[in-house]
């Protein structure tokens, strides 16, 4: 739950009703922000199953959120919420729910601090694309949700500052018919 004063109502954000048998990330958008914010949480334990809430953040500056409205141009101002491309201050995340256009990155030089695609989310960096993320890049769509992708001119390139990250690596193989 959210409210944006302490004498405005209580609104929902969130609800879970099924289980979640493993520690799973969760990513919430905050509506309506503003200095009075107030976040609360409510946990019913059905049938002596427990409730844990762990390591919540709350991120309110340099925030910039996809919604993929124009097309999938990650260099389209239009495509993200507050009208203006990404810069290296930023944090980036890609949310899944009601985007019509998932981003591809097509240029080089493209730098986020740090980066999160949801789950159901997908970034696709095109060959010659280059992103570079210096912070957290968590990919909770898996091998799926992160793509870079190669072809006969060259390949798409992550400099991430992890070592392990999930995606799928399209590379390509040039053969004759000999």
């Amino acid at each position: 739950y959210y409210k944006t004063a302490g004498d405005s109502l209580w609104q929902s954000l969130e609800t879970y009703t099924s289980s979640i048998d493993i520690w799973t990330q969760e990513t919430i958008i905050l509506p309506a922000k503003s200095s009075g914010y107030q976040l609360a949480f409510e946990g019913n334990a059905k049938w002596g199953y427990g409730i844990c809430i762990d390591d919540v953040t709350v991120a309110g500056t340099n925030i910039s959120l996809w919604d993929g409205s124009v097309n999938s141009d990650w260099n389209t101002p239009g495509n993200w919420t507050d009208n203006t491309m990404p810069v290296s201050s930023n944090h980036v995340l890609i949310p899944s729910d009601g985007i019509p256009h998932f981003p591809v990155i097509t240029l080089t030089d493209l730098q986020c601090a740090n980066l999160t695609i949801l789950k159901g989310a997908n970034i696709r960096i095109n060959s010659g694309g280059t992103l570079t993320v210096p912070g957290a890049l968590v990919n909770s769509g898996s091998y799926a949700g992160l793509v870079i992708q190669s072809d006969s001119s060259g390949s798409g390139s992550l400099v991430p500052n992890s070592a392990t990250i999930a995606a799928t690596l399209e590379k390509y193989i040039s053969g004759s018919n000999d």
